[in-house]
């Protein structure tokens, strides 16, 4: 990826979806990709751990760590990946056991 356009506001009434980083950056998130944007330099980075639409998102207290959220793929278990927003690599991934009525990680939080 070079740069997305795009910015999923819809949920925006159930979870936030718009963060300040530590490193004043902007991390948000639209379809399956994480985002962080330097607004200095018109550059973005990408976490790239999950396989659907991410419906969540969480900073840490220090807004140094991201927590994200997806819905369930087809065939598969919804989870939440814990990734760092500065070399974007993904910390942990916490898989979801799926309930009767359960169809996506629809809030995280530290």
């Amino acid at each position: 990826l070079e740069f997305v356009y795009g910015y999923r506001a819809d949920d925006a009434v159930f979870s936030p979806n718009l963060f300040y980083t530590a490193a004043r950056e902007i991390a948000y998130f639209t379809a399956g990709v994480g985002i962080v944007l330097d607004k200095e330099a018109m550059s973005q980075r990408f976490f790239l751990g999950h396989t659907d639409d991410i419906l969540c998102m969480a900073l840490d207290p220090t807004k140094t760590i991201a927590a994200t959220g997806q819905k369930i793929p087809i065939g598969g278990l919804p989870y939440v990946c814990v990734w760092d927003l500065h070399s974007m690599q993904q910390l942990v991934k916490l898989d979801h056991k799926k309930e009767p009525g359960d169809s996506s990680v629809l809030a995280v939080q530290f």
